[in-house]
């Protein structure tokens, strides 16, 4: 975009051409190969080309005032080249590459992450799963009460197999009593409520039989979740919207260019 006409930059278009610039990032580096770890060695890193680079980033992130909502979810560095780092999400516009579980807050800026690479993302076990906070991929029972010693109350959706012996109405039971219908149990130690919603979207939505559209009660707990469980998406979409579309085949430059979009 530099050289083209319609978005000629000048103060980079007048001082090298194209090419120049393609040479200089075939050699771009952020780490010292000549250190890297074999494989075979257990303190071998996957990210060890770009680890400097993202301890970096991420330390920059860490120091931005937070705000009062965040949500973690997961995001998509799209790569089309081949990587051991790549994996398919089904669920995000870019099924394939480079998974990152992100915090950010409502407004989209993301306040910390880490990039997924297999065995060896959590380097200890702490009883909680492999994630900090908040869709059904994350949630835990014991995920809510951890972050509740802290003073950091929390709502998420949850598989049903993390909620072992909290046994709430049946999906059929709940249509038959029609939408905004709910059943929920609270566990009086922690003062944590386990709830199941029908129609928990939206508290408009349209109703075939009286032809308009409906106001359906929302417990307050399902409002709040929706309201602030979006801010990795929101990131995600605007990165999207303003990606470097520089095309590379390495791993390692395109997590480069991906944090540098995040940044920005």
């Amino acid at each position: 975009m530099y050289w083209t006409e319609a978005t000629r930059f000048f103060p980079i278009a007048d001082s090298m051409p194209r090419n120049r610039f393609d040479k200089l990032r075939n050699y771009l580096h952020v780490n010292d190969n000549t250190k890297m770890k074999q494989r075979e060695h257990p303190d071998y890193d996957k990210l060890f080309k770009v680890r400097p680079f993202v301890d970096k980033i991420k330390q920059g992130f860490s120091i931005i005032e937070p705000e009062e909502y965040h949500s973690v979810d997961e995001l998509i560095i799209p790569i089309k080249g081949h990587s051991s780092l790549k994996q398919y999400v089904k669920s995000k516009p870019h099924k394939l590459g480079i998974k990152v579980s992100a915090r950010a807050g409502s407004s989209g800026i993301v306040y910390d992450f880490e990039i997924y690479r297999g065995k060896g993302t959590v380097h200890n076990d702490t009883g909680l799963g492999i994630s900090v906070f908040k869709d059904n991929w994350f949630t835990s029972y014991n995920l809510i009460s951890a972050l509740k010693n802290y003073g950091i109350l929390a709502v998420g959706t949850v598989r049903p197999t993390r909620l072992k012996g909290c046994n709430l109405k049946a999906d059929s039971e709940l249509k038959k009593r029609g939408r905004g219908s709910y059943d929920y149990r609270t566990e009086t130690e922690r003062n944590t409520i386990a709830l199941k919603c029908k129609s928990s979207r939206t508290s408009e939505t349209w109703s075939v039989g009286e032809r308009k559209y409906i106001d359906v009660p929302r417990p307050d707990i399902v409002r709040e979740y929706n309201r602030s469980m979006g801010g990795v998406d929101l990131h995600d979409m605007l990165v999207a919207l303003y990606r470097s579309n520089i095309g590379v085949k390495r791993f390692y430059l395109r997590i480069v260019f991906h944090l540098l979009d995040s940044v920005l």
